[in-house]
Protein backbone atom coordinates (compact mmCIF):
# COMPACT_ATOMS: atom_id res chain seq x y z
CA UNK A 1 0.00 0.00 0.00
CA UNK A 2 2.97 2.50 0.80
CA UNK A 3 4.07 1.96 -3.15
CA UNK A 4 0.67 2.97 -4.41
CA UNK A 5 -0.03 5.91 -1.99
CA UNK A 6 3.09 7.19 -2.74
CA UNK A 7 3.01 6.87 -6.71
CA UNK A 8 -0.14 8.58 -6.94
CA UNK A 9 1.74 11.29 -4.21
CA UNK A 10 4.19 11.82 -7.18
CA UNK A 11 2.17 12.07 -9.89
CA UNK A 12 1.09 15.68 -8.28
CA UNK A 13 4.74 16.89 -7.71
CA UNK A 14 6.86 18.78 -9.94
CA UNK A 15 10.16 17.53 -10.69
CA UNK A 16 12.66 17.87 -8.27
CA UNK A 17 10.45 18.34 -5.59
CA UNK A 18 10.36 15.37 -2.44
CA UNK A 19 8.02 13.15 -1.17
CA UNK A 20 8.54 11.75 2.22
CA UNK A 21 6.76 8.61 3.12
CA UNK A 22 6.91 7.10 6.35
CA UNK A 23 5.75 3.15 6.47
CA UNK A 24 5.29 0.66 8.98
CA UNK A 25 5.45 -2.49 6.64
CA UNK A 26 9.09 -4.56 6.49
CA UNK A 27 9.10 -5.34 3.30
CA UNK A 28 8.97 -1.38 2.44
CA UNK A 29 12.47 -1.11 2.00
CA UNK A 30 12.67 -3.64 -0.59
CA UNK A 31 10.03 -2.50 -2.39
CA UNK A 32 11.07 1.37 -2.27
CA UNK A 33 14.38 -0.07 -3.76
CA UNK A 34 12.56 -1.74 -6.73
CA UNK A 35 10.03 1.21 -7.15
CA UNK A 36 12.94 3.70 -7.55
CA UNK A 37 14.76 1.42 -9.86
CA UNK A 38 11.74 0.59 -12.01
CA UNK A 39 10.23 4.47 -11.99
CA UNK A 40 13.35 6.49 -12.37
CA UNK A 41 12.38 8.62 -9.10
CA UNK A 42 15.78 8.41 -7.14
CA UNK A 43 15.61 7.17 -3.48
CA UNK A 44 17.38 10.36 -1.40
CA UNK A 45 17.09 8.75 2.30
CA UNK A 46 16.08 5.41 2.93
CA UNK A 47 15.82 4.78 6.58
CA UNK A 48 14.52 2.94 9.99
CA UNK A 49 14.25 4.03 13.54
CA UNK A 50 11.96 1.43 16.15
CA UNK A 51 9.91 -0.39 13.43
CA UNK A 52 9.45 3.07 11.35
CA UNK A 53 10.88 2.78 7.93
CA UNK A 54 11.13 6.74 6.51
CA UNK A 55 11.77 7.12 2.82
CA UNK A 56 12.46 10.36 0.41
CA UNK A 57 11.82 9.87 -3.35
CA UNK A 58 12.64 12.98 -5.91
CA UNK A 59 10.29 13.63 -8.61
CA UNK A 60 12.43 12.80 -11.67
Amino acid sequence: MPILKASSMLETLKSGELLEVLADDPAAPSDFVAFSKRTGHPLRENSEDAGTYRFVLEHK
